[in-house]
């Protein structure tokens, strides 16, 4: 290996983003021993959506469901990167809604209340980028799973 030069997977993906080493290393990969089981394991977070959070799969549960798989020779903590990257990219973002009016321009409790519901009934309508529904659909969509039962 000539000096000054570096090889190996993070020298390869930093030039093929066009990026430098330290870049790519941030940017999450699929590991080669859970690539085989990818599709199985997000059948599973998408499934668990639906139940109540006291009955969603651990990663730890995730991990021992797939060591009695063939074939499976995956670290836990390979899993738990994985099922962690995973709901991060199933769940819908937070949304924050800014404080829009002026302090000491609001004289009762009544005026903020119809104040905050105008600025909640706006943000209702709003499209997040990327997604086709409305805060306010999602929201309907989701608020059944979200609260008690």
């Amino acid at each position: 290996m000539a000096a000054g030069k570096r090889s190996g997977i993070c020298s390869s993906i930093a030039g093929g983003m066009g990026t430098c080493r330290p870049t790519a290393r941030k940017e999450p990969r699929l590991s080669p021993k859970m690539s085989p089981f990818a599709p199985r394991v997000e059948q599973w977070l998408a499934e668990d959506l639906n139940n109540p959070a006291k009955q969603h799969l651990t990663a730890r549960r995730i991990y021992e469901l797939l060591r009695d798989e063939p074939g499976f020779d995956a670290a836990e903590s390979t899993v738990r990167r994985f099922v962690r990257l995973r709901r991060l990219e199933l769940l819908p973002p937070e949304v924050f809604i800014p404080l829009a009016y002026e302090p000491g321009k609001v004289s009762s409790w009544e005026e903020l209340n119809q104040h905050l519901l105008a600025c909640c009934q706006a943000e209702d309508r709003r499209r997040l980028r990327g997604q086709k529904k409305t805060i306010g659909e999602r929201w309907a969509r989701e608020r059944d799973h979200l609260l008690p039962h």
